[in-house]
């Protein structure tokens, strides 16, 4: 069982335990039950270690590799043409690691995903660490069921969650405060030009929330708190898959037709709009709970 190392959630030691915590993470990622691990030790599986369809029935395969040290360009190549062989045909690729982001490895990676899906063929994509931890942070029920040691009812009596909650509380609402605000200055609206610090700032949230320090036990402000966060990664995924060139004052960018989820410009920004409103709506809620715990 993995132990708490810092603040950070520790990354399991056992490539088996490390594979249960991806079925579990693909199944919150992705909000579907249709995802199962691939065979049993010794048996051959085409480089494929988990595999499911997500709500839209596209097939997904994650394959599981306990590498803290990091994963090389060779072995992403090496397990694409192993999953080349995995049957019903997949749509979507996923090496999961347990090392660290790799911006450099990303960039590569995207590079042959974007080559490969012009040739009709599925796409690659990395989960590192901190992503599938935060995914599997964001139900509390199987986050304990993979790290019971978190849990409140497995702390001392003597200890104060109450008083803890109210200090990750307050440091939440001053991680996400200036996003927020930046946001609440917008209008409730999708902008096209958006300030540089805002950007990164949705983008850092969207990808590695400090989920161990911020997160509060209370399972009912700890549920406010991940529907906020779902809201801004729901905004940054919107911006992030549209053209933009960079200027002096920020990045302007292009709203287009959205193919892959057949959605109109229109709709999109609805969407975004309706979760900016969210978002402010739950700020409001998350603050008012701080004042009431004083």
């Amino acid at each position: 069982m993995p132990t708490i190392a810092n603040s950070h959630i520790p990354a399991p030691k056992s490539w088996d335990e490390f594979e249960e915590i991806c079925l579990s993470a693909s199944k919150i990622r992705w909000k579907s039950t249709r995802f199962f691990r691939n065979g049993r030790p010794g048996q051959k599986q085409d480089g494929i270690d988990v595999w499911g369809y997500c709500c839209n029935d596209k097939h997904i395969g994650v394959q599981c590799k306990n590498t803290i040290d990091g994963v090389s360009l060779a072995v992403v190549e090496t397990e694409i043409e192993n999953a080349s062989k995995f049957q019903p045909p997949l749509n979507e690729l996923y090496i999961a690691t347990t090392a660290p982001r790799d911006a450099t490895l990303q960039r590569a990676v995207r590079k042959i995903s974007v080559e490969r899906t012009a040739s009709s063929l599925f796409s690659v994509d990395i989960l590192f660490w901190p992503d599938i931890s935060s995914d599997l942070g964001r139900d509390s029920g199987v986050f304990f069921g993979h790290y019971p040691q978190f849990s409140p009812e497995k702390a001392s009596p003597q200890a104060n969650f109450f008083s803890d909650d109210l200090t990750r509380l307050r440091k939440f609402i001053t991680y996400i405060g200036p996003l927020v605000d930046y946001l609440r200055q917008m209008g409730g609206e999708v902008a096209h030009r958006i300030d540089d610090d805002a950007f990164e700032a949705l983008s850092s949230i969207s990808n590695d929330w400090p989920i161990t320090v911020l997160r509060c036990w209370d399972l009912d402000i700890a549920k406010l708190q991940d529907k906020t966060v779902d809201c801004l990664r729901a905004i940054y995924g919107l911006y992030s898959f549209a053209d933009y060139h960079a200027t002096g004052s920020g990045l302007i960018f292009t709203w287009k037709q959205d193919q892959r989820h057949n959605a109109s410009l229109n709709d999109r920004k609805d969407f975004a709009e309706e979760k900016i409103r969210e978002i402010l709506h739950r700020m409001e809620s998350l603050q008012d709970s701080a004042r009431s715990s004083r």
